[in-house]
């Protein structure tokens, strides 16, 4: 934010940041202007009750290639949930390891492919917890 004369990254512009910093801070400080985007679009679409799987996927691209805070086992689980049909998939936590946030798709199906790739790999094999939500999302404080 200093660099680009702004009390806050948020009030600061790409095209700004394109021109004033070195590539690895212009593609950090991307990653933050567009996933304040994303989380705008997210909420707006909750309250369409829209699915908001495309964010999730389109976040953990730029956690992925902008922040460079994932890893190979998290961007094996994104691309295979997306494979068997999720309509969104997320790393979750603080990065360089961690959870995967998945909406939906062939539950069985992608445990049984993370076993196998994962084992292939000499990874330790994810433990996969299936959820579901009830009721509607709403405001409890």
């Amino acid at each position: 934010a200093q660099r680009l004369g702004v009390a806050s990254l948020s009030l600061a512009s790409l095209s700004d940041a394109y021109d004033k910093l070195d590539d690895l801070h212009y593609r950090r400080t991307r990653h933050v202007l567009n996933e304040n985007s994303r989380v705008s679009r997210v909420v707006d679409s909750l309250r369409k009750g829209l699915d908001v799987g495309i964010y999730l996927t389109a976040s953990h691209a730029s956690l992925r290639d902008d922040f460079e805070v994932s890893c190979k086992e998290l961007d094996l689980i994104v691309d295979e949930a997306l494979h068997f049909g999720a309509s969104g998939a997320r790393m979750v936590g603080g990065g360089f390891g961690g959870s995967v946030l998945v909406l939906g798709g062939d539950w069985e199906a992608l445990s049984r492919s993370l076993e196998v790739k994962f084992n292939a790999m000499s990874l330790v094999e994810p433990k996969v917890l299936i959820v579901s939500t009830t009721g509607t999302l709403q405001r409890v404080a």
